[in-house]
Order: structure tokens, then sequence, then C-alpha cells
């Protein structure tokens, strides 16, 4: 059991409750270690930290994001004090590595923003935000976002690139229409290059933009929804803080696409169904529409398995473990598994990038 600690923070990320910094009767803790408490087994234990620790502090803030290493989690912690001087910075430390490093925000979105304890943090995908806290000169009503996307990892030599970069889009000249898509998907991109091409002679570039965790699996219609919503805003926020010169700022339609899961009740007996929504935004105007596709239901081992890992694993990942496929290949396509080979996933993605793109086409006529 850690000793009595105030003024420090206290977040979760699956069973575990991390603790770090604060006041002591011996001083003020730095994150040279962590308290962890595993709440399935409610068993303490001191984890050790490297990298650029931050120094010891009290009333500092501090959030999980999606980690810019894998599809995990980072603790990301920022200000506080130590009673003699604020802190205005922000660390976040990988929980695979147990690495900290020091986060340098670009200064248009760091601009104003002073020591200060008793913040409240808090992400949104990729996205930080900082609101309040007590500064030298009081309370403060001040509220700072940062897209942690653009920190650190390769989002924005993505978005540097020209289609057919890192995507399965040709580049088919400065004249032809620009998609984004919110995914760097092989499968995804394909699909929505496939519908883009056909109806608006638009190439896709497809990015990997992080929301929350990339196992991670809604259920539900509109948890689902809302997933696809948060990778379109992510991708419009990303979008606005890459140079003029980039490619990408001639979009003309950005695209998101999320799966789910959806569990059906009738007659006694319940069902569980893989399905996908997609969102697509013209750029000028900001109208959206959006469309589901088919469901295709699973079986009744990758619905227990997706159970047990409380929907913190995807599908793939799960049809992976239950078919014995180590070979770590990506474009593993599960609709054919559980379809025996009659439906697939770019049939699924198709048929609702068509609906959507009508929808939108048909309200610009209304």
């Amino acid at each position: 059991v850690p000793p009595p600690v105030r003024d420090h923070v206290a977040v979760a990320t699956g069973p575990r409750v991390l603790v770090m910094g604060g006041s002591t009767q011996q001083g003020y803790v730095d994150g040279s270690s962590l308290s962890v408490l595993d709440t399935d087994s409610m068993v303490w234990e001191t984890v050790r930290c490297g990298g650029g620790v931050p120094s010891a502090r009290a009333g500092h803030a501090a959030a999980m994001a999606p980690s810019t290493s894998d599809a995990g989690w980072d603790l990301v912690v920022f200000g506080g004090g130590d009673g003699t001087r604020g802190f205005a910075d922000l660390y976040r430390l990988d929980l695979t590595t147990l690495e900290w490093a020091k986060v340098v925000i670009p200064g248009d979105e760091s601009s104003g923003l002073t020591p200060r304890e008793g913040a409240t943090c808090v992400s949104a995908g990729a996205v930080l935000v900082v609101y309040g806290g007590y500064t030298s000169t009081g309370c403060s009503p001040d509220t700072f976002t940062a897209c942690l996307s653009m920190v650190g990892n390769p989002l924005t030599d993505q978005l540097l690139a020209r289609p057919g970069e890192g995507s399965a889009a040709p580049d088919t000249g400065e004249e032809s229409l620009l998609v984004v898509l919110a995914s760097a998907d092989a499968q995804e991109v394909s699909a929505a290059q496939e519908v883009f091409g056909r109806a608006l002679a638009a190439s896709v570039l497809g990015v990997d933009i992080a929301t929350r965790d990339g196992e991670w699996q809604p259920v539900g219609h509109d948890e689902t929804f809302g997933a696809a919503l948060q990778r379109l805003e992510l991708l419009d926020l990303a979008l606005a803080r890459v140079p003029e010169a980039s490619p990408a700022r001639r979009a003309a339609y950005l695209g998101a696409v999320h799966s789910g899961l959806l569990p059906v009740s009738a007659g006694g007996e319940e069902r569980w169904f893989l399905f996908y929504w997609v969102v697509v935004q013209e750029v000028a105007s900001g109208r959206r529409a959006s469309a589901m596709s088919a469901g295709i239901q699973l079986s009744h081992s990758l619905v227990d398995k997706a159970r047990e890992s409380r929907f913190t694993e995807s599908v793939v990942s799960l049809a992976r473990k239950l078919t014995g496929d180590d070979s770590g290949d990506e474009v593993i396509d599960v609709q054919e598994r559980l379809t025996h080979r009659l439906m697939t996933l770019h049939a699924q993605l198709t048929e609702a990038w068509y609906s959507a793109i009508g929808a939108l086409l048909a309200e610009g006529y209304e």
C-alpha cells in the first residue's frame, strides 16, 4: 500500500489505477515511480519508470491518451507545482516501455498557457484539453487544446504526402478531387478509393488518426457512430495544422470509418453483428452525410472472446487468436471467414460509402 499522499493524480486504464506525484510528509513526489492498483485483485504494486522523468510536483493534471508508439495508452501529465514554482510543461508516459518523454507543443497552441496548479485535463482521442486551474494571478477560466497526434508520430508526414504515398490510392494529378480518409488500413482505403473514384473521380489519401485505442471495439450504434465522428473531427483539426503547401490542404472531402459490434435480442435469443459507420464531409460547405453498413453475424466463440477482453481487442485480433493465425498478416478478412467467403470487408464498406456519398450529393441538389 502506498504511503499517504495528497494533490496527486489517479487515472484508470483498464483494470488498473495509476497514481503519480503528489505531496507526502517527506516532500513532493516525482515521476520515477507509480503506485498501481489492480482492481481485479485489489493489490498495489510500485512500478519504476525511466526516460525524461517529470520533476517532483503536486496539483498537476493527468489524462489517458492514445499511444504514439503502439495501439495502447499513454499517461499524459500537465503542470502542477512544487511549493516554490509552478509548471506549464507536458509529459507523456509510454505504458508499454514505461519511459517518460517531454512533449513540446507547437508555439501557436501553447501561447498563453502559463504555469498552473489544480487544472482539469482530459483527452478526446488525440486532442488534449486543459481547463482552468490556479495561476500566479488567481483562478483561470482559460481553455487550451493540443492535438497530440501531431506531436511525436508520423501524422504530419502522412498529411504532407501525395495520394498513393502510404495509401492504396493512385495519384491522379493535381486537378483531380482529393479525399483524405481518417484511416490507414489498406482494406478500408481500398474500398473508399473504389467508391470515391467512381462517384466523384477522386483519389483517396489514407492517414492514421488515433482516437481512443487502436484495439478498442465500440458496442452499439451510438458508440460506433460517435467513434467515426470523432475520427473525422480529429482529421479536420489535424489538417488545419499542416503547412499550406501540403497536398492534403486541397482536399475536397474528408471521410472516416469505424467498426462496431451490435447486440440484438429477439425471441429469447441474442445475436451479435459486426458492422461499420462511415461519414463523409464536403470541405467547402461543411455538409456531412453518413451511412451504416450491413451487419455480419459473429460466432458465439468470437462474442465470448470479445466479452472476456472487455471489448478492448478488435475482432481482427480475436479472429486471429481463434484460428491460430500468428502470421501477423494485417490483411486478414474477418468477413470472409464469418460468411464462408460469400461476403468481404470490401463489399461491406463500399455499400455504406455509396449510401453516404449519395445522400451528400442529393442534399446538395435540394
